[in-house]
């Protein structure tokens, strides 16, 4: 296999600190400055040292022995601004498969509870679960965010993590034959499935530039009503004309979002940046022309 090499940065901008971590806003060769990224403290050294080597092995035009050193054979770097962009296509997708559910849902649940379990207030008792749980279930997924810590990579295993539990929960309601047994399965799932609004939004926010949150969020927003619940009450309706069978129907719809669950756990192990706290009110020339910190650094142990 070729070798891929690693995304090289060409100097160090300028350091803030954030979630009492630092971070180091670094230019990659070959990008505009536009496309500068934060990179944590954890890796600081290993850029700095990049860096470094970069400096003096400039002087002798020996870069071929700096690309083998920061290669490794067989493997798939991703930059930071491709990483982003897979994050994104990983969280909308289980967006719009997550709201195609609960659309659904939202339109056919008293129908169908009112066939399957004979419920004299159908259109009251899923509109009750779907408010209370809606409620505390946003509550607690941005609680639990905060918890664990607010990272992309963080998000995506509770989005993962929620939405495969409360696919189980809500699937198992499904199976039951008693209305005693539906309501708390039904419920517990259906919490458990609205945990994932504030993660799902936290990794729309912090994948792109603030210059772009207003697009991420419109673009998301739209995709997952026409893409999500849009067409699933019509979709689930020809499947009830076709099957008439309630029970099956709820228990097919119910199993798409495994698939969200799916492509919400792939996320969790695509490299990304949190690009929330970049500035973007500072002009592109203006931040191309900031001192890197690595030449300060240098000045002082001269003198």
């Amino acid at each position: 296999m070729d070798d891929r090499l690693l995304p090289s940065p060409e100097r160090v901008l300028r350091a803030q600190l954030c979630r009492d971590m630092w971070h180091v806003l670094v230019q990659w060769q070959g990008m505009p400055s536009s496309d500068a990224t934060f990179t944590p403290k954890s890796l600081q050294f290993a850029l700095s040292t990049i860096l470094v080597l970069q400096h003096y092995l400039a002087r002798s035009n020996n870069q071929m022995i700096l690309n083998k050193a920061i290669s490794l054979r067989g493997c798939r770097f991703f930059t930071p601004i491709e990483g982003n962009k897979l994050i994104c296509l990983r969280a909308v997708p289980g967006y719009i498969s997550y709201n195609f559910v609960i659309g659904a849902y939202s339109y056919w649940g008293p129908k169908a509870g009112r066939d399957i379990y004979h419920m004299a207030s159908a259109d009251l008792m899923f509109g009750g679960i779907t408010i209370v749980c809606g409620i505390f279930g946003t509550l607690a997924g941005g609680f639990i965010l905060d918890k664990i810590d607010s990272t992309i990579s963080n998000a995506f295993k509770l989005l993962s993590s929620a939405t495969f539990l409360g696919a189980i929960f809500c699937f198992g309601a499904f199976c039951f034959k008693s209305l005693y047994g539906f309501i708390p399965f039904f419920s517990v799932g259906e919490l458990l499935v609205f945990a994932t609004q504030a993660p799902v939004n936290y990794v729309c926010l912090h994948c792109v530039k603030p210059s772009l949150r207003p697009l991420s969020m419109a673009m998301s927003t739209v995709s997952i009503h026409i893409f999500g619940d849009v067409p699933s009450s019509p979709l689930v309706g020809l499947l009830q004309d076709k099957i008439h069978n309630w029970r099956s129907t709820a228990l097919t719809l119910t199993s798409i979002l495994f698939i969200a669950a799916v492509f919400w756990f792939i996320g969790i192990f695509v490299q990304s940046v949190d690009r929330f706290n970049e500035q973007s009110g500072v002009p592109v020339v203006e931040r191309s022309n900031l001192r890197p910190l690595l030449d300060e650094n240098e000045d002082t142990r001269t003198s």
